[in-house]
């Protein structure tokens, strides 16, 4: 026990002299932040989507909102499988049915094989999303490809692209859970 309130007089009386330090030494005026690489400007209020590029992912961005139109989670590489959230926004004033998205390995669209949805594991339904708000579905794989690029493209919304160690080709089973909003 007297080592333990030893450590704790030790650390408190640590945490004391650097707190005053703060507090009583000189500060100096601190420079600006520098600005973001890929900070958002707002555009004029209304028109079409502009195109934007965030490293390791592309896709067109709405210009009142400046939200990717397709927008795609951080990795996450489980033990079995590979997943990714997909969030959707529907940058129009109309309502836009959701439904199964086209997904190909990168590159232009019909420049490379499209991938197939597993229908086992993907239960889709039509989701008639409104204007100006968002959606998401699970994105998942298995599979030791080497590919290193997906491409998404959901009709009515548009596309998008990612690019990072995927583990992904066309001999992996993907399959997409349901559009949640």
């Amino acid at each position: 026990m007297h080592v333990l309130t030893r450590i704790t007089v030790a650390t408190a009386t640590l945490v004391a002299a650097a707190g005053a330090v703060f507090i009583l030494g000189p500060h100096p005026e601190s420079p600006p932040p520098p600005p973001e690489p890929h900070a958002y400007v707002p555009p004029a209020e209304n028109g079409p989507p502009v195109l934007t590029q965030r490293k390791g992912e592309w896709s067109p961005t709405c210009q009142q909102s400046g939200q990717p139109l397709i927008d795609f989670s951080p990795i996450d590489r489980g033990s079995n499988n590979t997943r990714v959230l997909l969030t959707v926004f529907n940058c129009s004033d109309s309502p836009v049915e959701v439904g199964e998205p086209t997904l190909w390995l990168g590159g232009r669209k019909g420049m490379t094989d499209f991938l197939s949805l597993d229908p086992a594991d993907t239960h889709l339904t039509p989701l008639l999303l409104p204007g100006r708000s968002s959606a998401q579905a699970v994105l998942s794989w298995q599979g030791g490809g080497q590919g290193d690029t997906l491409s998404v493209a959901i009709p009515g919304i548009g596309e998008g692209e990612l690019r990072d160690n995927l583990g992904l080709d066309h001999s992996s089973r993907v399959w997409l859970s349901g559009w949640n909003r």
